[in-house]
């Protein structure tokens, strides 16, 4: 609730665990049958009767909760889904699946939460949630291409009814070792492989086209993760760290159409991060 007291507009992200037993089955009954267990998460059962009540069921109760005319409980403008759809082996795994399919089903939980907080609130808007990979597939299981997943969700959404969908990406540095954000090697067309805070742009400008628009307007954009590693803690490694994050927000600053940054992570934890020192203070 402090941070709807203070004006700020809240964004929550919507994940579905998949932790498992030990026999294999997933201790959630709303993960989806098809996901398997490498993944940190899952798909939502939207495929069985029972998932699907019970997936229903918790957005409700979310969406009710954290919308009430008396904020008592805090505010949720933003509903992001789920986390980095695009490496869905790892992030938001349903199997081994065709991007359609994998799509179709993201767009019905997509739906499910928009309509649930329209209920409460008009305001309230769902994101899309994908990593810095722009035409190039990023590697590891069961993932696709960043781009085809946009065109392909926009696309199901205008033929089965258009809604105030936006996009929470993910800009890392690529590689995302390298501090010096300025010297990523990237593209300033829609044919580059990744999207970076160099060419922030890029992801706006496609956007803007008539295809992405709704009612007239760019969709929203959430800067949801992302950050700059430091090579080590010395004192001209946090330097060239620091000289990449007023780089990023110099340019970030200069498009309105992203409405947030949410740095990640405010202190290093690079046993979580692949060994990333992202942090705005050690330990």
């Amino acid at each position: 609730r402090g941070f709807t007291d203070r004006g700020i507009l809240v964004s929550a992200i919507l994940l579905v665990g998949n932790a498992r037993h030990p026999d294999g089955n997933p201790h959630s009954k709303m993960v989806h049958p098809e996901a398997l267990p490498a993944g940190n998460f899952a798909m939502p059962d939207l495929q069985t009767p029972h998932g699907t009540r019970l997936y229903k069921a918790v957005i409700d109760l979310l969406t009710e909760r954290y919308t009430r005319e008396t904020s008592e409980h805090g505010r949720i403008v933003n509903w992001i889904l789920h986390n980095e759809i695009d490496q869905s082996g790892v992030w938001t795994t349903m199997g081994e699946q065709p991007l359609h399919r994998y799509i179709e089903t993201f767009m019905r939980s997509a739906r499910l939460v928009y309509h649930s907080a329209q209920r409460f609130d008009r305001q309230s808007r769902v994101f899309v949630s994908l990593t810095h990979h722009w035409t190039k597939q990023s590697g590891g299981p069961q993932t696709f291409v960043v781009r085809d997943i946009l065109d392909l969700f926009a696309k199901f959404a205008r033929h089965e009814g258009d809604f105030n969908w936006g996009v929470a990406y993910h800009p890392y540095p690529q590689p995302m070792f390298h501090p010096d954000v300025w010297n990523n090697k990237v593209d300033f067309h829609f044919d580059t492989a990744y999207i970076t805070p160099k060419n922030i742009e890029v992801l706006v400008n496609y956007l803007k086209q008539p295809a992405f628009q709704y009612q007239g307007r760019t969709r929203g954009i959430l800067l949801s993760e992302q950050g700059v590693n430091a090579l080590s803690l010395s004192e001209s490694d946090q330097k060239m760290q620091a000289a990449g994050i007023v780089y990023t927000m110099r340019k970030v600053r200069q498009y309105p159409e992203i409405e947030a940054y949410h740095y990640h992570a405010y202190r290093d934890s690079p046993e979580a991060e692949g060994g990333l020192l992202l942090g705005l203070t050690s330990r």
